[in-house]
Formats: C-alpha cells, sequence, structure tokens
C-alpha cells in the first residue's frame, strides 16, 4: 500500500502511539518539527512546486485535552 512511502509517529512520546503522518517523498517533503503524544507538527514543501506550508496534526486524547487550551 505505501511502498517507498515514509512515515512518522508518536510512539516514541505515547505508548499506544496515535497518530500517523505517510508522505510519497517523490511527491512532498516533510521536515519534522515538533512529535508530542497529542500532536505531530512539520512543514511540508510540494515537489513540483515548492509550494510550503505548516501542518499539525492533533489527536486530542480526552483525559489530557484540556492541557492543549491551557498551555
Amino acid at each position: 500500500m505505501v511502498g517507498k512511502w515514509e512515515w512518522v509517529d508518536n510512539y516514541n512520546t505515547y505508548p499506544r502511539g496515535r497518530i500517523w503522518i505517510l508522505w510519497d517523498p517523490n511527491k512532498v517533503k516533510f521536515r519534522v518539527d515538533v512529535v508530542h503524544k497529542q500532536f505531530i507538527h512539520g512543514y511540508v514543501t510540494t515537489q513540483s512546486s515548492g509550494f510550503y506550508l505548516s501542518e499539525s496534526v492533533w489527536y486530542a486524547y480526552h483525559c489530557d485535552r484540556k492541557h492543549l487550551w491551557t498551555a
């Protein structure tokens, strides 16, 4: 399914890990900035046009969610 795709996950910050980000390195570059138990943040650049954006993927685990909004 993913062949030579690359990925990052958050298993190193939370034993059950809940977030996976996968990308095709022939189409985009993804530079990881922060890996947290509730989110992964990084930067995406398209290979074809060089379009660049900041991306955050969140999993707001119900027991720890309040911390996200008070930090």
